[in-house]
């Protein structure tokens, strides 16, 4: 036991750290406010924010599928 991993010994911590007080600092410290932040390995960056999770989301796929298909110069005119 003392050597074993504590997400093992106790799954009800765990489950709290990783479930629930994500949310929590979601709600109240960040106050709901989404981003996606992206940086480009020549190092560019680009954020983009967003008003829920879902369109954090939305922006995250549609900026992957821009630079797949434009290069990162696509992040260029996603940002503006």
């Amino acid at each position: 036991m003392f050597f074993t991993p504590r997400v093992l010994t106790d799954p009800v911590d765990t489950y709290f750290d990783y479930r629930v007080l994500p949310g929590l600092v979601q709600k109240y410290v960040l106050q709901g406010r989404w981003a996606v932040e992206v940086e480009a390995d020549s190092g560019e960056r680009c954020r983009v924010g967003a008003r829920a999770r879902e369109d954090a989301i939305e922006y995250a796929r549609r900026i992957h599928d821009g630079v797949q298909k434009q290069g990162v110069g696509f992040l260029r005119t996603f940002a503006r």
